[in-house]
């Protein structure tokens, strides 16, 4: 099942199912925290919906929920770990986080922002968890979820350098910089729960940069769920990006320029695209 956000023509954001053989979008007329934890344990008939539309009619925008949290881990696959330099693979002893404001969302389609401050904007792509319900002990973690949806957790790289650090503020939380979507695809189209292997992979004006697959994911769903929830507890609607492979323009220096088109694209959920803007006068 697809589940998407869109816009009508009169400005409404509406959450809806998605029929790509018949083009209709069918309007979920609940809110995400009444219909997702029902959605996700397998009852899908109780919930309440609304008018019929023509997707051609609708406008679809970043699959989030208003008030909803955006999370992120990194350092989660091997070939990501060697953008950075040539080293030998060891698992890290700790998982880096960080949160993301909803001020940084593109919807689909949407324009990329290139902040001033920055030459090395980069391009991560991300396979994101979307929350339908609170964990519950005892229980595999990954039974919280409503499914999956794709994020380009787009990063300038040269920033924090001056104090040899790196600024995952700067980094993660910059405005108009994390494209999501273009839908969420439930669990039921990747086996149900537990660890998916499906693949992905993100194209720069065609060329193909990077490609895996979330099987060789260094830190699994269930044990990002269980760092995530340690700190916050999740609920329906929260977001979790959950790492980038490698060839990314950290390893190669092809960063992203102005104009640039990416396409984003994950077996099951879809293509993702957006285009980068130009770069941002200083406000100096």
């Amino acid at each position: 099942m697809k589940i998407a956000r869109f816009q009508t023509t009169d400005g409404q954001r509406l959450w809806g199912l998605l029929s790509a053989d018949q083009g209709t979008v069918t309007a979920i007329d609940e809110a995400m925290s009444s219909w997702a934890p029902r959605l996700a344990e397998g009852d899908a008939s109780s919930i309440a919906t609304g008018a019929q539309m023509a997707f051609t009619d609708l406008t679809l925008v970043a699959p989030i929920d208003p008030g909803a949290r955006i999370f992120g881990t990194g350092v989660n696959y091997p070939t990501h770990m060697q953008d950075s330099g040539p080293r030998e693979f060891v698992k890290p002893e700790t998982m880096p986080g960080y949160i993301k404001l909803d001020s940084t969302v593109v919807d689909p389609g949407g324009i990329i922002r290139y902040p001033a401050t920055t030459n090395q904007l980069d391009y991560e792509i991300e396979i994101v968890m979307v929350v339908a319900r609170p964990i519950v002990k005892g229980t595999d973690r990954t039974t919280c979820l409503l499914g999956y949806t794709i994020g380009n957790d787009v990063s300038p790289r040269d920033v924090g350098r001056p104090t040899g650090g790196v600024d995952l503020y700067s980094m993660k939380a910059q405005d108009q910089t994390a494209p999501i979507g273009p839908w969420i695809t439930t669990l039921d189209e990747f086996g149900g729960p537990g660890q998916p292997s499906f693949e992905f992979s993100l194209k720069v004006n065609g060329e193909l940069r990077q490609h895996d697959n979330t099987e060789n994911m260094i830190w699994k769903l269930d044990e990002i769920l269980q760092f995530v929830n340690e700190r916050n507890r999740v609920r329906a609607g929260d977001l979790i990006f959950t790492g980038t492979t490698g060839g990314t323009g950290m390893r190669t220096g092809n960063f992203l320029k102005g104009g640039d088109r990416l396409e984003l694209e994950a077996e099951h959920i879809g293509t993702l695209f957006n285009t980068v803007g130009e770069k941002e006068a200083s406000a100096e």
